[in-house]
């Protein structure tokens, strides 16, 4: 890496220019960013869209009363747990995969 720049994970910046991830640079610029996205996407959907396609008001009026329907959050408990499970089940096979002789193997004729 040349001396002018240095690595962008240490949160400094690059050529003396742009800093790690625009923390917080430009925040309105992002902000109307996406109330344009959402204007457009509000807009489009109405006039070219069949009925069934969501539009952002839509969502929103829809929101608060799905986030409190006891379904919803039954079924957001459920794919919480199997996607617990499949975590735990993944670090036990990491780990049991990582103490055994496939892993040598595997690095040696790798």
């Amino acid at each position: 890496m040349s001396a002018q720049g240095t690595h962008a994970a240490a949160g400094v910046t690059v050529a003396g220019r742009f800093p790690k991830a625009f923390p917080g640079a430009n925040l309105w610029l992002k902000v109307v960013a996406g109330l344009v996205i959402l204007a457009v996407w509000q807009v489009g959907v109405a006039a070219f869209a069949p009925r069934f396609v969501a539009k952002p008001l839509g969502i929103a009026a829809a929101f608060p009363a799905v986030i409190t329907d006891p379904a919803f959050l039954s079924a957001v408990a459920s794919t919480l747990g199997v996607v617990l499970q499949g975590l735990f089940i993944a670090m036990a096979g990491g780990v049991i995969l990582d103490s055994s002789q496939v892993n040598n193997i595997l690095i040696k004729d790798g």
